[in-house]
């Protein structure tokens, strides 16, 4: 069984962290196992084993489960793929013996390092004194050799000038890539967001801040602007494409939570949406998972006829289930967010200040004409 439907395995090692983040997903994971066992482990690498599937890491903040290092060393034995490692980057500069070794035993592990602001507006974001540690952490894994991606969620309190504070601290740092996104409707942010959220106008004000500047330097990093724009391995990609055969959900990740548990989403965690334990049997956890990732959106849109005739149906493809399940309580549904970005015509924006640069070679021009 070639388990096509699985392109990677995103492990949450631990729910602890050592930061208490405005917009965390897993902050209200309910469970009364904080992390997995080394036997739980052993279980899971079996399964990335019999998967054939790069690794991803998570938590919580992985460098705070304890074990860390004897895992990852377990994982390297067994020859798997540890794709990425995701940190909120504080302990790394107490690591660096530490990231040494891992590095001297698989130098292309991927970091992706948050930085939710400049100095005082990310640590209002995720806690006092976290921006300078974080940002110094992300420059030893780049100058260890480290591939280093900068994920950045935008809220109200980090502003314009913010922003572009950051941009150049990514730029000045040599980071590789930088991924820009909008808060999701989960964990903490359902009760912070009243207090935190930046609307999607000044939002995309920022999106296009970020652009300008970035065309300016002369695309000095990779860059991911939420649902509209991204710049990977050299090639411009313009808002997505579907058709009707197209997957509804073309998310492949298979994800695995604290307690052992398995969901068809990564983005979702509660009990209506387990699908399994590790301790199941594979095949049967992929027959469970296998027909959410079937589903295409022409079966989809028989359910949601607001989107059946909708002309950006090509382009949203009825946008994520997670966001429609989370917003408006339901699977059959539109996601809300993305429909309100592109019914209110932000997206223009983004096409005009590319539009307005030279030299753009992007894979899907013609949307942006």
């Amino acid at each position: 069984m070639g388990y096509e439907y699985v392109k990677s395995v995103l492990l949450h090692l631990t729910r602890l962290c050592n930061l208490s983040c405005q917009h965390c997903y897993v902050a209200s994971y309910s469970s009364d196992r904080n992390s997995l066992s080394v036997n739980d482990l052993r279980r899971v690498n079996e399964i990335v084993s019999i998967l054939d599937k790069p690794l991803d890491i998570t938590g919580g903040d992985p460098f705070v489960y304890e074990n860390l290092e004897s895992y990852l060393n377990c994982c390297f034995e067994m020859n798997l793929n540890v794709s990425s490692i995701f940190t909120n980057g504080v302990l790394l500069l107490q690591k660096r013996e530490f990231l040494k070794r891992i590095y001297a035993r698989n130098k292309d592990v991927l970091f992706f390092v948050s930085l939710d602001g400049y100095q005082g507006s990310h640590d209002a974001f995720r806690g006092k004194g976290s921006f300078e540690k974080a940002i110094e952490g992300a420059t030893l894994l780049k100058n260890i050799g480290f591939q280093v991606h900068i994920n950045t969620i935008l809220h109200n309190r980090a502003n314009a000038q913010d922003v572009e504070n950051l941009y150049c601290e990514i730029k000045n740092r040599g980071f590789d890539r930088w991924r820009v996104d909008t808060p999701f409707n989960a964990g903490n942010w359902v009760e912070a967001k009243d207090k935190f959220n930046l609307d999607f106008e000044e939002a995309f004000e920022r999106f296009n801040l970020i652009l300008r500047l970035w065309f300016r330097d002369a695309m000095p990093f990779e860059l991911e602007l939420d649902h509209v724009l991204k710049f990977i391995g050299g090639q411009f990609y313009y808002i997505d494409q579907y058709s009707v055969d197209s997957p509804v959900c073309p998310c492949r990740t298979l994800p695995i939570w604290p307690d052992g548990n398995i969901t068809w989403c990564q983005d979702l965690y509660g009990e209506q949406f387990v699908i399994g334990n590790i301790y199941d049997d594979v095949n049967t956890l992929y027959d469970k998972y296998k027909p959410y990732k079937q589903r295409t959106i022409g079966e989809m849109i028989q359910s949601v006829p607001q989107c059946r005739e909708c002309g950006y149906l090509n382009y949203c493809g009825v946008g994520c289930r997670a966001n429609s399940i989370l917003l408006n309580g339901k699977y059959f549904d539109k996601d809300s967010e993305l429909c309100f970005l592109f019914n209110s015509g932000l997206y223009k924006t983004i096409a005009q200040t590319i539009i307005d640069s030279q030299n753009v070679n992007c894979a899907n021009k013609e949307q942006i004409q």
